[in-house]
């Protein structure tokens, strides 16, 4: 699905256009739902704390009041005025209970039904109340206790105490909650509604630039790729015809410039290959693997192979097999230290068996890195070589058997003359005649 440049192009822009701007925008979402959070939550503790604080004002305020109205009440200890005042305050602002207390404590009113008129209250509220010059205030699971101490001047009279009830206050708090809440979504569904206006406002341009771009590119790059395959098949004339002044221009400029260098220094492949076709002495690629890669066609000539028999091969098979331990050990080895190895007796063996001498040389075939390619070896035949060595030898041997075999008969003649000179001082007759040529010794019967 991907396999053109272009496809991979358009991919890559699609994905350097969207992830940019998919993480920003999930960046944004995600700034924006932390800060929404966070207002309702700040909203929600501001709102409930500001909420209880007023209505904890209000029920002070309440609670002092009541306490200043009970001044006269209270010093004068009518309990009817008292009571009167209570139940107004319990109607009017929605108080739970309220007592009224002495200085000593004591309960002087309470709400209807209870128990408590005339029993001192030993809480810790009431305990705290008792001489104190402020209004004392403490909450408690859905209800609020205020204590207010009654003075007349400085004469603490004693204290009154009501409870308010915060039902009405948490159902206000969760009314208010849920409107600041309503609020903030309706701001957040906007702010969504905005950003996904602006995304194909965004995302379409960019994306047909960057098809547009990923089709001028791909086509540059294309052309390139036709050129490296005009190359390859031999076409080393051609050149590529893009202008531009950017990377690919360059690589442009470069490629043919390397183009217009081989066609200056390298010689054609036919050519080449010609001149290994025609070459007497044999030839043959090896490689890493002491495989046989080519042979030429004096190698097959020699050998009596096909080309088709040979390739593939180990070498082993066209050399001398007592030469093969020399092959893959020291002699390999000390090929790949060398570098090459010159005028070096071998023997090939031909299809039929035969032994051909050769005078064998090798080479390393390396890349740029050093890396072992392969091995070429070129191989005279010194067969007419050995045959003329051999001629040579029993020439110079029959030579000296003959320089051997003459010195021993003139050596005999001289023996002999001396015998004859010897007889004759002693008056006798000689004994040998004196040869007519060396090789014929005559003697006297």
């Amino acid at each position: 699905m991907f396999g053109s440049i272009r496809s991979k192009l358009v991919l890559f822009i699609c994905l350097m256009v969207c992830l940019p701007i998919g993480t920003f925008t999930g960046f944004l979402l995600e700034l924006k739902r932390s800060n929404i959070s966070e207002i309702r939550g700040t909203s929600k503790t501001v709102m409930t704390t500001t909420i209880r604080e007023e209505w904890e004002k209000k029920s002070q305020a309440i609670a002092s009041l009541f306490a200043y109205k009970l001044i006269q009440p209270v010093n004068d200890l009518n309990i009817a005025e008292m009571f009167v005042f209570t139940e107004r305050i319990m109607k009017d602002n929605d108080a739970k209970y309220v007592y009224v207390l002495d200085k000593k404590r004591t309960a002087l009113v309470a709400p209807l039904g209870s128990k408590l008129i005339g029993t001192v209250l030993t809480d810790e509220l009431t305990r705290r109340a008792v001489g104190a010059e402020g209004m004392i205030t403490q909450r408690q699971a859905g209800m609020i206790d205020v204590a207010a101490p009654i003075m007349l001047g400085p004469k603490y009279l004693g204290t009154v105490r009501i409870g308010f009830s915060s039902e009405e206050v948490e159902d206000a708090i969760v009314a208010a909650g849920e409107t600041i809440s309503n609020a903030v979504t309706k701001v957040s569904l906007e702010y969504m509604r905005n950003i996904l206006f602006l995304l194909p406002i965004i995302l379409i341009p960019s994306l047909v630039v960057g098809i547009l771009f990923s089709n001028r590119l791909a086509w540059r790059v294309k052309g390139i790729v036709v050129g490296t395959k005009r190359i390859a098949a031999g076409d080393i004339a051609y050149r590529i015809k893009i202008k531009s002044s950017d990377e690919i221009g360059m690589l442009t400029d470069s490629f043919n410039k390397m183009t217009e260098d081989l066609q200056k220094t390298t010689v054609s492949k036919d050519y080449l290959d010609n001149i290994i076709k025609n070459m007497v002495d044999t030839l043959v690629v090896v490689n890493p693997d002491t495989t046989i890669k080519t042979v030429n066609q004096a190698t097959l000539n020699l050998l009596g192979y096909e080309e088709d028999e040979l390739i593939g091969q180990p070498i082993e098979m066209i050399i001398e097999e007592e030469e093969i331990v020399s092959f893959k050990g020291t002699w390999i080895t000390d090929l790949m230290k060398k570098g090459s190895i010159t005028s070096v007796e071998r023997a090939y063996i031909t299809k039929d068996g035969r032994k051909i001498p050769v005078l064998f040389s090798a080479s390393v075939i390396q890349n740029v890195d050093g890396e072992i390619q392969g091995y070429v070896c070129v191989a005279l035949d010194i067969t007419e070589q050995k045959r003329t060595e051999e001629l040579k030898k029993k020439s110079e041997r029959l030579e000296r058997f003959h320089k051997l075999v003459t010195g021993r008969e003139m050596e005999m003649v001289r023996l002999k003359e001396e015998v004859n000179t010897l007889l004759e001082k002693l008056g006798m007759s000689k004994k040998y005649k004196a040869p007519d040529k060396i090789g014929k010794v005559g003697t006297e019967k």
